[in-house]
């Protein structure tokens, strides 16, 4: 199962979108695959400001079409890069090695 926790701006309201559909993971892989791509160019990259929308996809199970959703994404709030619970959220390693960093501020 994806859990992805959204915040309405207008309110800040918190709700969980989550999925065990293939359409639903596609879309979580598609809003996290670009935040990621971003974040590799933007120093301090805060989070994505996205527009909920539906497209389809071709499924062979059901032989056409499925909707799915579509998070469309139509800003970044860069004023308040995410932090986790004080510790600091890093960007994905931009040298393109697989070196971990393990440093965990306290």
């Amino acid at each position: 199962m994806y859990l992805l926790p959204f915040e309405k701006v207008e309110m800040g309201e918190m709700i969980i979108f989550s999925t065990r559909s293939m359409g639903g993971r596609r879309s979580v892989a598609d809003l996290a695959r670009a935040w990621t791509q971003r974040c590799k160019r933007v120093t301090n990259c805060g989070l994505p400001i996205i527009k909920l929308a539906v497209t389809t996809f071709y499924s062979k199970k059901a032989k056409g079409d499925v909707k799915r959703s579509l998070f469309t994404i139509v800003g970044w709030d860069d004023r308040n890069p995410p932090t986790s619970g004080g510790a600091e959220v890093l960007p994905p390693n931009k040298s393109g090695g697989d070196e971990m960093n393990d440093k965990i501020p306290f």
